[in-house]
């Protein structure tokens, strides 16, 4: 696969939304590790870690409702 070819496809990839998956890709390229790992980490453990954050606290809080139905 050409230059041209590639960055046509992370831009494609971008277009429907699987932009998180670009960093794998120049990785695999060979580009520079650390600033891949850091747009891995920023695009794609951040927003799982902060989803699991509010799922647990939604878990915890909604234990603590009490309606007519029951908890």
């Amino acid at each position: 696969m050409n230059e041209q070819t590639f960055y046509r496809f992370v831009g494609f990839l971008k277009k429907i939304r699987l932009g998180w998956i670009t960093p794998f890709l120049f990785l695999l390229k060979g580009e520079d590790p650390r600033s891949q790992f850091k747009a891995i980490f920023n695009g794609l453990v951040l927003p799982l870690i902060s989803i699991l954050c509010f799922l647990l606290v939604w878990d915890v809080s909604s234990k603590q409702i009490v309606t007519k139905f029951g908890t």
